[in-house]
């Protein structure tokens, strides 16, 4: 990352508390002790809300896609169910990792990550829950793609139509102004203009990456690499503004996102540049408010325990300067510990729905939550 882009949530910068219930969704249990990758949608006056379970530890083998429903705005939520259970695989079950729906008419449809653990991955996995600190050079991981299932009787039952090969989103697609569905994932971003989001997806991403390149959980690292990167990129998300750009914003290690952009309608992408806009080191997620605006969701406090929980709204889509803080509550230990379980407000992501907003959320990567607010809270002034 050679320039600077001009994103920032620092100039200008205002802080407004916004009143929100905490609204418990699943509290983790023995047997599925690990919640994470949380998304939330809707269907008429349905939400649905899905996330990734293991019984402990983050990425286990085992790791299933879970999902429940509501049908009085979120005040209370259905018992969680499989939206699809692991298979076994080579040398152990798959992980997989949930990665929201989307909803075209009365079709949904759900996008779910999928790898195993290469003999190699499974035995550090074994030892110390496969950390990717002083790792070999051989792939831990194999067998990664996508899966994508379809319902037509609102969620009741599911049948896989559709599958990416060698990819992992990091969230559900969302659409420019095209129409076109553009799949956000670490260092590749797919697109189709299917509206069903099933089928047509076509590879795009980070320039320079290597053929055959694999964008799954360790994908990043290897793409780093071989691109020479002073920084890892990874779990992408975007917002378009007026001028049609795309700006594909990135998790870094350097307490601030990057942004790699595509004037082309998501065909292909720039150079990746550091932005100005703080980050906790976690995923994030951008778009566009029914007036117009833009917005950043995520925790911006580098390195304070994923709290507190912001909402910053832009003008231009430059400038995220109005500060909405949705949640502070203190950093909180799991009840079960268990590998990476950490962060009060884990990987927030939101659905706008009528005229509110609900923002999901893991605490501690062992329970799920969320918070509904009207949108007529963020001043437009």
């Amino acid at each position: 990352m050679m320039q600077n882009s001009p994103i920032t949530n620092r100039s200008g910068r205002t802080t407004t508390p916004v009143p929100t219930r905490e609204i418990l969704i699943f509290r983790g249990r023995t047997g599925a002790a690990y919640n994470h990758h949380p998304q939330v949608t809707s269907l008429g006056d349905r939400l649905y809300a899905t996330w990734s379970s293991a019984a402990v530890d983050e990425d286990a083998p085992g790791q299933a896609m879970m999902m429940s429903t509501s049908d009085d705005g979120g005040e209370t939520w259905a018992e969680a169910r499989a939206l699809l259970s692991a298979q076994p695989g080579e040398h152990g079950p798959e992980i997989l990792t949930s990665e929201g729906i989307h909803v075209h008419g009365r079709m949904l449809t759900a996008y779910c990550g999928s790898y195993e653990y290469t003999a190699l991955g499974m035995s550090y996995y074994k030892v110390d829950g496969c950390t990717r600190k002083g790792r070999p050079e051989e792939p831990f991981h194999q067998n990664s793609h996508c899966k994508i299932l379809v319902s037509r009787d609102r969620g009741a039952t599911w049948n896989q139509e559709g599958r990416i090969d060698r990819f992992v989103p990091n969230l559900g697609p969302q659409a420019i102004s095209s129409g076109r569905l553009i799949l956000p994932g670490n260092m590749c971003f797919p697109y189709t203009d299917d509206p069903s989001g099933v089928t047509g997806w076509k590879m795009a991403g980070v320039p320079g990456l290597p053929v055959g390149y694999v964008d799954d959980p360790d994908g990043f690292l290897y793409g780093k690499k071989h691109r020479g990167d002073d920084q890892p990129l990874c779990e992408g998300s975007f917002y378009q503004t007026a001028d049609g750009v795309i700006h594909m914003m990135l998790r870094t290690e350097a307490g601030k996102l990057a942004v790699c952009e595509s004037s082309d309608n998501g065909a292909t992408y720039s150079e990746p540049m550091l932005t100005d806009y703080s980050n906790d080191n976690s995923r994030f997620h951008f778009g566009r408010l029914p007036d117009g605006r833009w917005f950043g969701l995520n925790t911006p406090g580098p390195e304070k325990g994923r709290t507190p929980l912001v909402l910053a709204i832009s003008n231009d889509g430059v400038n995220f300067d109005r500060h909405y803080v949705l949640g502070a509550a203190p950093l909180q230990d799991p009840v079960t510990p268990g590998f990476h379980k950490y962060g009060r407000y884990g990987y927030p992501s939101c659905h706008i729905v009528g005229r509110d907003m609900v923002v999901i959320y893991s605490i501690s990567k062992e329970d799920i939550a969320c918070v509904r607010f009207p949108l007529e809270v963020l001043s437009s002034e």
